[in-house]
């Protein structure tokens, strides 16, 4: 059983799965800083409930095996290498599928990935070129540019969330999503245009697919609301998160 002590000794900030005592019903949460339990929503990012240790545990199950650290490079690698498949069976989006091809034949690590995101941001607001940055120029050359000036900067393909690579599952109803998918892997085999607008699920759900550019994309928005999760579609079924706006 899993304890106070226990639990306390965990990485903060980590997502680790949990689940209702009471129904089974499956969360994600992390330990946070001050040593409070965050519960995050079903499929939120950063939305949910924030709860005592000690009220979390007679709520929430958490198994010792769950609480084992995945390692993140592998899970990354594995996510672009189905990314990687997707884009060369559907010939989407082919600038992506180098960034992808470029990132996992480099070894680059999950860490490394960071850092670039990191000295990005640390770069347009100081221009700092110190020798963390030489290093991972060195290592990953592609994921950097020269200006008209000489001068090197991390390319953004390879800094944004974009890189990360979360993939999902598009999703257009219960009753429509096989025919729609078939519908789409028809446009995409026949290279014709494709629009599916706004339909009605939990969200409302667009998908576009433009052929003369050979790229295709996916959304969910709240319903009758202009915001929500955008993406790009790789394939009939997959799609590639790229912002929540």
């Amino acid at each position: 059983m899993m304890t106070e002590e226990r639990l306390l000794q965990i990485r903060p900030c980590v997502k680790y799965p949990c689940r209702e005592i009471v129904g089974g019903t499956k969360y994600r949460f992390c330990l946070e800083e001050q040593g409070t339990v965050f519960v995050f929503g079903k499929g939120r990012r950063s939305r949910g409930w924030r709860k005592p240790v000690s009220l979390f545990l007679k709520t929430y199950d958490v198994k010792e095996e769950d609480l084992k650290e995945k390692d993140q490079t592998e899970q990354w690698h594995k996510r672009m290498r189905r990314a990687v498949k997707c884009l060369e069976a559907s010939e989407l989006w082919p600038k992506l599928r180098r960034r992808f091809s470029n990132m996992l034949s480099s070894g680059m690590t999950w860490e490394d990935r960071k850092k670039l995101n990191d000295l990005y941001f640390t770069e347009f607001r100081e221009g700092l070129h110190g020798p963390e940055y030489e290093r991972l120029r060195e290592l990953y050359p592609f994921a950097f540019y020269k200006d008209y000036e000489g001068k090197y900067h991390v390319d953004t393909g390879y800094a944004y969330e974009i890189s990360e690579c979360r993939l999902k599952s598009m999703y257009f109803g219960k009753s429509d999503n096989a025919e729609t998918k078939k519908q789409i892997a028809r446009a995409l085999s026949e290279k014709k245009e494709y629009l599916a607008y706004r339909m009605p699920v939990s969200y409302d759900v667009t998908f576009e697919y433009q052929p003369k550019y050979n790229k295709a994309w996916y959304s969910e928005e709240y319903r009758g609301c202009g915001n929500g999760h955008y993406y790009y579609a790789l394939d009939a079924s997959t799609a590639l998160f790229v912002e929540d706006d």
